[in-house]
């Protein structure tokens, strides 16, 4: 498996976690406490760095060839 491939898991996974999170597609109750807060923007955090990953990625591929 190529990096491409293992990032685009990865943020498949921290998307599937995210959604996990989120009976009925709202936010829980929880969400709105410190250390839910912290749960979810953690979660978030690591989907905006997955991306970035991608991004990254697809640009040395892109740019090297």
């Amino acid at each position: 498996m190529n990096k491409i491939e293992e990032a685009f898991k990865q943020l498949e996974a921290d998307i599937s976690e995210l959604k996990a999170c989120l009976p009925n597609g709202e936010w829980p109750l929880d969400a709105q406490n410190t250390y839910g807060s912290k749960k979810y923007r953690g979660i978030a955090k690591r989907i905006v760095l997955s991306a970035k990953r991608i991004q990254e990625l697809v640009d040395e591929n892109t740019f090297s060839r």
